[in-house]
């Protein structure tokens, strides 16, 4: 069980960093898996199941332990919630979910730039510069949604970890970070994005102002919510910002 567990950990964390899953139901004390399923275009398999539980709404366990330690993990990087007495479930998308989670990614990544302009050292900025570079050039050069999501993801969190501020990486990364970004770069894989918007957020970490530097990523971070938003179908969900 532990094995499976950690195996199905993971899938899921590849799989999240791809594409959305949905999840099984099962009704109150009733004993059952909670499947998880790859809801894709060109591809649908359950490709394993989240949790198995007893008739109590524990989760089962053999001889070689539990896995409870995987979900834990799972639940820690927000792809699963756990529910005490009832099992765990795969966080589903939908207009208030995908909102709150921008909101939260917008408010972590600002404080995270702020710090980041007054904390990271001029070398570490130069690193910076070169991976938004390369980022920039991924994106005008229509490069796979892989290759732009990896560094897209390493760029965020470094900025994050320039901070100094360990909890701000955790808490981007138990807000899904990585998979709104992988998000991102499958849906923006064939839009003219601006040139070099990568690069202009360094430089503006390199200005050592927070509030440039703040106000930079807020309108980085907002244009990724209203794509996101958009071709969700939740474009009616947006206030005016």
């Amino acid at each position: 069980m532990l094995q499976q567990c950690s195996n199905i950990a993971r899938t899921a964390r590849h799989s999240f960093s791809r594409t959305d899953f949905c999840a099984g139901s099962r009704e109150p004390g009733a004993s059952g898996v909670l499947p998880i399923t790859r809801s894709h275009s060109r591809w649908k398999a359950t490709t394993g199941r989240a949790v198995v539980t007893s008739g109590h709404g524990q989760l089962a366990r053999d001889e070689h332990g539990s896995g409870r330690g995987a979900l834990r993990e799972l639940s820690r990087d927000g792809l699963v919630e756990l529910e005490p007495g009832w099992g765990t479930r795969v966080r589903q998308l939908d207009a208030e979910s995908l909102h709150s989670q921008h909101v939260l990614r917008t408010a972590l990544e600002c404080e995270a730039a702020r710090q980041c302009a007054v904390r990271a050292s001029e070398s570490q900025l130069a690193e910076l510069f070169r991976l938004a570079e390369s980022l920039d050039e991924a994106i005008d050069s229509h490069s796979s949604p892989e290759q732009v999501s990896e560094l897209d993801s390493r760029f965020h969190l470094q900025i994050a970890e320039l901070a100094k501020a360990p909890s701000l990486v955790q808490a981007l990364r138990s807000n899904q970070l990585v998979r709104l970004l992988a998000r991102g770069s499958e849906i923006a894989h064939h839009v003219n994005r601006p040139a070099g918007q990568h690069v202009v957020l360094v430089k503006a970490l390199q200005s050592r102002d927070p509030a440039v530097a703040e106000d930079a990523m807020r309108q980085h971070c907002l244009e990724s919510m209203r794509l996101q938003m958009q071709k969700a179908g939740f474009g009616n969900w947006l206030p005016d910002l």
